[in-house]
């Protein structure tokens, strides 16, 4: 574990940021004779964006017989405007 001042780590702290995310060691910081510690979190599988949207049923109708939709067929009015 790295030790560093609070101003030190203040001049750095993108840098350090980074190398803590990259290489999971954590930083030691001083400051007023306490200590704190900048560590990441644990990464958790299938934790992105995407995995953590809850899931809706927005489909009307047979969402099965969506494959079949040729999208350059389509034949609707142009809209006004």
């Amino acid at each position: 574990m790295n030790d560093m001042t609070l101003t030190a780590l203040r001049r750095r702290l993108f840098r350090v940021a980074d190398r803590v995310l990259a290489t999971g060691a954590p930083v030691r910081i001083r400051r007023g004779g306490r200590t704190l510690t900048l560590s990441a979190d644990a990464e958790r599988k299938g934790a992105g964006r995407l995995a953590r949207l809850k899931r809706r049923n927005v489909i009307a109708g047979d969402a099965a017989a969506l494959w079949k939709v040729k999208v350059g067929k389509w034949r609707g009015r142009a809209s006004a405007g």
